[in-house]
């Protein structure tokens, strides 16, 4: 059954990357990328099968650990 997944960042900083809203996305693909010294990281990454229905960051911003950046429907 289909239900919405809100993924939270684990990292601090600046973004680097955001999938689109509509992307069709796999269990383990980058959802979110920061900047960091060693270069961009994955904030969050997706854990189930499914399409994205919201991105609630840009690139450029800066965001908060544990902060909300991506919802996907489940498949």
């Amino acid at each position: 059954m289909a239900a919405p997944v809100s993924y939270q960042s684990v990292l601090t900083g600046k973004v680097a990357s955001t999938v689109a809203v509509g992307t069709s996305v796999t269990e383990g693909q980058t959802l979110v990328t920061v900047e960091t010294l060693a270069g961009p990281m994955a904030a969050a990454k997706s854990t189930v099968n499914g399409t994205v229905t919201a991105v609630d960051v840009t690139v450029g911003s800066d965001i908060s650990r544990d902060q909300v950046v991506v919802t996907v429907e489940s498949k």
